[in-house]
């Protein structure tokens, strides 16, 4: 089971095949061709084995059915293949709750977004995922400008994800980070002793390799995405 999302435009992204077209927020797009699409993933689907080609939609705007071509851009994926984007994104209905009320319901998401980050370091370490998919300084700014672009919401929720999975990564039991720290401090602690000075400095210069190796890594990684 899953909860239905109708295909409902919450916003339209400047220069893109959507603004040009003319497509607008709150506007119902109910058929591709022909073809029913009334759940947001029907649309999607569509537009993304589009790329470069026209789509016909019908969509409702105040009542009135209306309907548009539009030829969704070609966007490369990590992959190697294409697919269609058309510069829109969903509409959701928007909850508020108070300070005190919003507490545990942001104690869960941080939660499952620590989750998902351990989840996704996992999937690296065994082949699962793409090391490609690292991003560095670079890829942070373009997104969280781009979110910018959107609304104020997406950008403090881009933020947020940041710095939990920044947080999740200084956790690692790396030397040189705050995870390496408390390795050392509860192996001290079951020694009865401090660590030897000279593990430490191995230690430390280890971990100068490891993070120094990964950012050089992520930054190559921004630089081919800059100029792919």
């Amino acid at each position: 089971l899953k909860p239905a999302q109708l295909s409902v435009v919450g916003g339209v992204a400047p220069d893109t095949p959507a603004e040009a077209a003319g497509l607008m927020e709150d506007d119902w797009i109910r058929t591709a061709d022909g073809d029913p699409v009334g759940e947001w993933g029907d649309l999607v689907a569509v537009i993304e084995k589009s790329a470069g080609m026209p789509v016909v939609f019908e969509f409702v705007r105040d009542g009135q059915t209306r309907t548009i071509s539009v030829v969704p851009a070609s966007t490369p994926m990590e992959d190697g293949s294409v697919k269609g984007t058309l510069g829109i994104y969903p509409s959701y209905v928007e909850v508020s709750r108070g300070v005190f009320e919003a507490i545990p319901y942001a104690l869960d998401e941080t939660w499952d977004k620590t989750l998902m980050t351990l989840g996704i370091i996992k999937k690296m370490f065994t082949g699962q995922v793409s090391v490609k998919n690292l991003s560095g300084p670079i890829s942070i700014a373009q997104i969280a400008g781009d979110s910018a672009s959107y609304s104020w919401r997406s950008f403090v929720t881009i933020l947020g994800f940041l710095s939990i999975s920044l947080a999740v990564l200084n956790m690692l039991p790396v030397p040189i980070l705050d995870g390496g720290q408390v390795v050392f401090s509860a192996v001290e602690w079951a020694m009865g002793r401090p660590v030897p000075e000279r593990v430490q400095i191995l230690g430390v210069q280890i971990g100068l390799f490891l993070v120094g190796t990964m950012l050089i890594f992520v930054t190559y990684n921004d630089l081919l995405r800059l100029f792919e």
